[in-house]
């Protein structure tokens, strides 16, 4: 028996498959490692697996926030705690772009791309990941992200881009006027989950023209100050993406890769699980 995790900050998504190849799927709350201590990392994945029964013979955990050895081993110990007596050599903790990668390209190389909250890229030799360029975080970077395109929506607004009804549309949606949108943004707590929690609001007023160009320029913008920064790989490998903000606007992202020149256009997927399942399996999941 095998135990994959997909961690998000705001979800894990877990799958169990047994020795038989069956597969149990179930999601819990999720958690940024970076952030969390060992004890509460441990009381996540305890409440999330209490559950699962036997210990098994592997575990293999993609997460927000592993970004480096230190957080990786954290993560490693608390979930020993939980699951033990899984063996040392059987626990593999690896940041959430190794998880896409894994789950877009297999064991081919690629460029894989998340865009969903955020977003982040990574050029993959089919084994792990060789280059990596910094998305910046939602202050600095983050293009073609949900949170970038929140963001550019709600300035388009108060700009006066939109037309005054769609505005007034985006205030209910939000259940906020524009004093409280500010206050959302710059006096509480996940800023950049607050902004991409408009992606719905922009796919339900997709076909306004203004909302449309937002999109399509912020995945312009990803593409070509990150994705064609990884230099001729980029045009001679495919890309691939995952995460919400891909899937839900597949047509526009497509459109726009055409546009800048990726002739080699990939995988778009919602979520990276399924194709990790395949990875570990070496199934068709």
């Amino acid at each position: 028996m095998i135990v994959i995790a997909d961690a998000g900050s705001t979800k894990i998504d877990w799958s169990v498959v047994s020795d038989a190849g069956d597969c149990r799927l179930f999601s819990s709350e999720g958690v940024n490692a970076l952030m969390a201590g060992e004890e509460e990392l441990h009381e996540r994945f305890a409440h999330a697996l209490n559950s699962v029964g036997k210990a098994p013979d592997a575990i293999y955990y993609y997460g927000a926030g592993c970004v480096d050895a230190d957080v990786c081993a954290k993560v490693a110990e608390a979930l020993r705690r939980v699951l033990r007596p899984v063996p040392d050599a059987g626990v593999e903790v690896a940041s959430d772009l190794l998880g896409a990668a894994r789950s877009l390209c297999g064991r081919d190389p690629g460029i894989a791309c998340i865009l969903g909250t955020g977003s982040n890229s990574g050029f993959y030799d089919g084994i792990g990941l060789v280059d990596h360029i910094p998305s910046l975080g939602y202050l600095l970077g983050d293009e073609g992200s949900g949170a970038a395109i929140g963001r550019r929506l709600i300035s388009a607004a108060y700009r006066r881009a939109l037309p005054p009804e769609l505005t007034a549309a985006m205030e209910r949606y939000l259940g906020l006027d524009y004093g409280g949108i500010l206050r959302r943004v710059y006096s509480e707590p996940k800023p950049n989950a607050f902004l991409a929690s408009l992606v719905p609001f922009v796919a339900e007023n997709i076909r306004n023209e203004r909302v449309r160009r937002i999109v399509a320029e912020e995945f312009r913008s990803f593409l070509d100050g990150t994705v064609k920064a990884y230099g001729p790989v980029a045009a001679t490998l495919p890309v691939h993406f995952v995460g919400g903000v891909a899937s839900t606007f597949a047509d526009i992202l497509a459109q726009t890769a055409t546009l800048v020149g990726l002739t080699d256009f990939g995988k778009i997927e919602a979520r990276p699980l399924p194709g990790l399942i395949a990875y570990h399996t070496q199934s068709d999941i």
